[in-house]
């Protein structure tokens, strides 16, 4: 009881911006949840149990087995396919197909990250990257190389707009730029510095639920990139990387052409 009591005055004054800031608030569901499998349940049980006959419960510890079982075996499951999602490539298709593929798998799963860390090998041969500027959808590539993010959902800028606006984030809207200053490596809450990419890493990217202007952005425009055959590219992005298993292509944006 005193952890949300702490913790909702705290969110309300601290400058959270990330997914991660707000996980603190879930750790007081797991320990409701044990509080009330370990002592509710069984005060429970013993209420019931005072009031119809005895013979009613002449199984009650069958039942309580094998409904602590059902749960264990739930929570194994879903710590299984949560720790699969997280080192490999995985992703769900439903408990029974799931089932299905763990029996009959016969190739190694693919670790994740790999694809990031090819991409960190080809980034961290660049001349000057530690002082660079990357724009991408996401940071994991700091994990292997020296560099600064400038982070990106691909939803932003103008329609019709060129690629060369997009990069300098010229027509973004205020909100777009402040979520990208927020979440970019070094965070730029206050809009201090409006660094400009030096590398773009691409790849296709979902629409998210809460884009309501997607159609009115650069969202459909930026889908040449994933060709980088594509004449429609201009030539001061020069080609790095392009990925075999995916779309993802990472591009060296030349200033000064």
């Amino acid at each position: 009881m005193i952890a949300p009591t702490l913790f909702l005055p705290l969110i309300s004054i601290l400058p959270l911006s990330r997914p991660d800031h707000l996980l603190p608030i879930w750790i007081i569901i797991p320990i409701l949840g044990s509080i009330f499998l370990v002592k509710i349940v069984p005060q429970l049980f013993q209420k019931i149990k005072s009031i119809y006959k005895e013979s009613i419960f002449s199984h009650e510890k069958k039942v309580i087995i094998i409904f602590t079982t059902l749960i264990i075996l739930l929570n194994l499951g879903h710590s299984y396919k949560t720790l699969e999602n997280y080192l490999y490539e995985g992703t769900y298709d439903g408990m029974w197909n799931e089932i299905n593929e763990l029996i009959h798998r016969d190739e190694p799963l693919v670790q994740g990250g790999a694809e990031a860390e090819k991409i960190a090998e080809v980034l961290s041969a660049q001349q000057g990257i530690e002082r660079s500027y990357v724009m991408s959808i996401g940071d994991s590539y700091l994990y292997y190389v020296d560099t600064k993010i400038i982070l990106t959902t691909y939803q932003e800028g103008e329609k019709g707009d060129p690629i060369e606006k997009f990069i300098t984030r010229e027509n973004w809207s205020d909100f777009d730029i402040y979520m990208s200053n927020v979440n970019s490596f070094p965070a730029d809450r206050h809009g201090l510095y409006n660094p400009i990419p030096d590398y773009l890493i691409y790849g296709s990217i979902p629409i998210s639920g809460w884009k309501y202007d997607i159609n009115s952005t650069q969202y459909e425009d930026l889908k040449i990139l994933s060709d980088p055959n594509n004449p429609k590219i201009p030539p001061y992005l020069e080609v790095l990387y392009k990925s075999n298993k995916s779309d993802i292509v990472v591009y060296k944006i030349n200033h000064e052409k």
